[in-house]
């Protein structure tokens, strides 16, 4: 448990450090490709659970229901390991992450320490990489940064890497669109 408590404790911290200052595209392309929901549930997506327990026991196929809150404690921790226990951990944290800090701030502090490919920890990092200005950066700018969570690169990215990368693209770009149709592209 002590455990536990030192790891939200230094969620907490990392987030009242992050200083990175962020447009909204950014936030609202994460919770379009990454948590739909995020604005809505308090660090655990039921909906979400659900879907990937269906899928795991039905059709035999693991699938995520991490939100947001969840990925920034996994990526603060390094905890990856496949275990309920983790699984129960992680749920606990974003629960009380969600409680004690705003949406906006976790979502800026998981673009600001998430793993987007070769030697590329954070969103600052990548943009640098890609020759983004995370400022003014286009609309396919800011998809290719957020597919690269999902699908990081590596030193060697060729072939059947590059086209999933661009599959993903594609789709993010279509939920940014999407969303922004709803009107659900402000207030993270």
């Amino acid at each position: 448990m002590r455990d536990l408590i030192n790891d939200i404790s230094s969620v907490l911290n990392l987030i009242d450090r992050c200083d990175l200052d962020l447009p909204d595209v950014f936030i609202n392309a994460l919770v379009s490709a990454e948590d739909r929901r995020f604005l809505f549930h308090p660090g655990v997506d039921p909906v979400a659970i659900c879907r990937a327990l269906y899928k795991t026991c039905s059709l035999k196929r693991l699938e995520g229901a991490s939100t947001i809150e969840a990925q920034l404690f996994r990526v603060v921790t390094g905890r990856r390991e496949i275990s309920l226990s983790r699984k129960l951990q992680e749920i606990i944290a974003a629960v009380v992450i969600s409680v004690l800090r705003g949406k906006r701030e976790i979502a800026v502090a998981y673009l600001d320490n998430a793993f987007f490919g070769y030697k590329s920890r954070g969103i600052r990092y990548a943009a640098d990489k890609y020759m983004c200005t995370l400022g003014d950066a286009s609309k396919s700018d800011v998809a290719l940064l957020i597919s690269l969570i999902k699908r990081p690169m590596t030193a060697d990215y060729c072939g059947p890497r590059r086209q999933h990368l661009m599959r993903r693209v594609a789709w993010v770009s279509r939920r940014i669109a999407g969303r922004a149709a709803e009107g659900n592209d402000g207030g993270a």
